[in-house]
This record gives structure tokens, sequence and C-alpha cells, in this order.
């Protein structure tokens, strides 16, 4: 009886999370939507298009390298979330008048291609890409380079099994998770989050129920005057497909061909000075250039970013043009490359208080477990005992929910960011890192 009880409140609370639980609407973020009131589209090339393995035609914006010669190298564009392929316009520009050819694409669920805010399986963006360069293949080294979300989903194709597909990848200040440390604490937020339908969802997904996958969980703060170009929200299966996998930092792990990081140092989003200790301590050392005085939008827009990037991208230019250019240049490009001591810089106040408010919410959240573990057990317990008079189940739920809460504790008090294992750990793979560069 109480156990058919319990799961008849379960089930309607996946269905009250299901109907009511999605993203609450949200007012626009000016510091996204606003650096584009100056942009001129006016030149922005006819959309093209190519067609997936599912027959879906997918648009594309082909941008020509001034001046190409044979074997040129390509740049293969990801737009951040919401977006679309002409919202890359500027850099796409910039990056083919330096001798680059661009193809700026508009992935599923955006512009476009196909129902805006839908794909139909989590990895059908990473076929969609293998599907454009079969489609339109080039003969020269091709770079994959993403921003902010889509330089996350760029990182997830770095670390799978196509990343050989490309030579090099650029991220632009990429999106790595929810809980990753270079995450900026903000007053105003650019996405809701229907966490209760999203929590539900995930549910369904581990018992293989996929049918209400194509609901919304995510709405973004774009202006009125927008909306009707780029895209409002985001389906349950969109939002695990377009960024970093969970584990992003296996992600990095398993990435092996050129990689390089690119951020302004005045992101509202992601603080570019973590980009490099945090792929240090998931294995792997990343170039990373922080552009002085560029906010997030204006890394794709503004002029003292376009040079920094396009090197990136792999533009070669001789050393006396590059001498030529750092000479003229105002402020130079920070690049941690070159910079080794900027991995440890001192933290500052700001940084300070946002890792321990990090650290303290993770230790919370492990005291709220516990105080609910006892509570619920408890009335199992007591319903276990004199509410059902047949023999003493309680120690079944009790028992496995503690090993979660065990697994929990560790994972947080151990295992955690800024715990003293995890840290002497850290230091020891430093230190071996250190001696097998200083060997190499």
């Amino acid at each position: 009886m109480v156990l058919t009880t319990a799961l008849i409140l379960l089930v309607l609370a996946v269905i009250a999370a299901l109907i009511f639980g999605g993203p609450k609407p949200i007012a626009p973020l000016a510091s996204i939507n606003k650096p584009f009131d100056k942009v001129d589209f006016s030149d922005v090339p006819n959309t093209r298009s190519f067609a997936a393995r599912d027959g879906t035609r997918l648009a594309r914006l082909a941008y020509s390298a001034a001046g190409a010669a044979p074997g040129t190298r390509r740049i293969v564009l990801v737009h951040g979330s919401s977006a679309r392929a002409r919202s890359m316009h500027v850099l796409a520009k910039s990056l083919a008048h330096a001798g680059l050819d661009v193809a700026s694409l508009d992935m599923r669920g955006h512009g476009d291609s196909g129902p805006r805010g839908q794909v139909r399986y989590v990895d059908q963006l990473g076929d969609d890409v293998e599907d454009f360069l079969r489609a339109v293949p080039h003969t020269g080294p091709s770079t994959l380079a993403g921003f902010s979300s889509g330089g996350g989903f760029v990182l997830r194709f770095a670390g799978g099994k196509r990343q050989d597909l490309f030579d090099r990848y650029l991220l632009l200040a990429p999106y790595l998770h929810r809980t990753a440390p270079i995450n900026r604490v903000i007053e105003d937020k650019w996405v809701s989050v229907g966490l209760p339908r999203f929590i539900a969802l995930s549910l369904l997904n581990r018992i293989g129920i996929t049918a209400w996958n194509h609901l919304p969980v995510l709405r973004f703060g774009l202006d009125d005057s927008i909306k009707d170009y780029l895209t409002s929200s985001y389906s349950y299966t969109l939002t695990r497909a377009f960024g970093p996998h969970d584990n992003y930092r296996g992600d990095i792990s398993r990435s092996r061909v050129p990689m390089r990081i690119m951020a302004g140092s005045e992101d509202e989003l992601f603080d570019a000075s973590r980009y490099a200790s945090t792929f240090a301590d998931a294995g792997r050392q990343i170039p990373v250039t922080v552009v002085p005085g560029v906010s997030h939008m204006g890394l794709t827009l503004d002029s003292r970013a376009m040079s920094a990037i396009i090197n990136a991208a792999g533009k070669q230019r001789c050393a006396a043009a590059r001498r030529r250019a750092k000479a003229t240049a105002s402020r130079a490009p920070i690049d941690f490359e070159n910079e080794p001591s900027a991995m440890n810089t001192p933290l500052s106040n700001d940084e300070i208080d946002r890792l321990a408010r990090r650290r303290a919410g993770a230790k919370l959240g492990w005291y709220a477990h516990a105080v609910v573990y006892l509570v619920i057990n408890l009335l199992l317990f007591a319903l276990s005992e004199y509410g059902t008079g047949l023999r003493r189940w309680s120690i079944f739920p009790m028992v496995g929910w503690g090993l979660g809460l065990v697994l929990h504790g560790v994972a947080v008090f151990l295992l955690g960011s800024g715990s003293g294992l995890r840290e002497r750990m850290v230091e020891k793979e430093r230190e071996r890192l250190r001696r097998d560069r200083g060997q190499s």
C-alpha cells in the first residue's frame, strides 16, 4: 500500500513538472542584445544549404577568402546559444578579408536549419557537421571554431571520435558547464531554466522514456525585436546536444588535436583568467589568449579581437608582420601560452568570494541532503514498524539512499574543488607535467 502510494505520488510529481515546470519568461539581457544594434548586415552573403543524412536542408553562409591560394585554410564557425550564422558576420567577414575561407553554419534548431529549438537526438549536431564536410568538401586544412555555447559544442566534437576531421580547434569564450569554475556570478541572467521539467525529463530518459524530449527547458533573454530571427527556447534534447558533455573534463582529456582558447578580459559571463587552470586540471595544457577590454559579445564584434582571432584561427604570417602588428597594437593580448606564470596569479577578492560561495554552497547542499535523508527515512521507518504490519522493509531504501549520501559527501568533502585531497592530487599532477615538459 505504501509503495503504491509513493509510486502514484511520484508519477503525479513528474506529470506536474512536465506541465508546469517549464522555463519562465526572462527579461532581455542588454549586454547580449545591444551590441548587435550597430552591426551592418547589409553585405551578408546569400544563404546556401546542404543536405544532412536525414534529408533536412541545413543553412550556411559562405565567405570566400580574399586573394585565396590553393590549400587555403577553411574556418567552420559555430554560433552561440539562440543565435544563427549571420550572428558571426563581423568575425566571418574579417577572417575572409585576412585570406581564410569561412563557412558559418546555422546549426540545426537555429536560423533556417529545421524547426527552431529542436533536434531529434543528442548526437545529431555532430552528424550535421560531418555531413557538411562531405557535402561541401575542401582541399586545404580546416579549423572548427565555436563561440560561447557553440564553443562548448566544439569542445564536445574535439573530444569525440570524429575529432580528426579537423586539424585545429578554436574555442571562443566557450561555455563549459553550470558548475565550471570559469562561471561568473551575475545578477542579470541570460537564460531561464525550467529545472523541474529538466529533472523530470532526465529521470524519464534514464528509464528509456523520450516521448517528451521536445518540450522546452531553456528560454533566452531576447529583445522582442529579434525574437523572430533567433531561437527563443531550447528543447530538452537540444539543451543536451548544444554544448559539451556533462563530463566536460572528459571532453578535454580525450581531445588530441591542437586547440586554443580566446576570451575577452571583460567577459560578463565567464572569467577568462580561469580557462587555463580549468583545462590543466582536466589533464590538458591549452594556450589561452585574453584580449584586454573586450566583452563576451565583443569577442566576435570588437575590432580589437579580430587580429588575435585571425592568428589563432590559422592565418600564417611572417615574423616581421607579427612584429609590426605588435608594435602598432596599443594593448597586446595576454597569451597564457607565453606567460605560464599567469596560471599562478593570486586570486582577487572577487574570485576568492566566488570560490568561497561555491564551496559553501556545495557543503550546504550535502547538509540539506542529509536532513532530507533523516526525515524521510524516519517516516519510512515509522510506516514500516507501525503502519503496515509487514516485515521491516524500510532498511532497503535506508541503505541504498545512505550509500548515495555517503558518495555525495565524498564528492563534496574529499574530491570537490578546494578539498585537501583534490588539491594535493592536482599539485602532484602539475609537478609531473612540469617534469615531463622539461624533459621533452
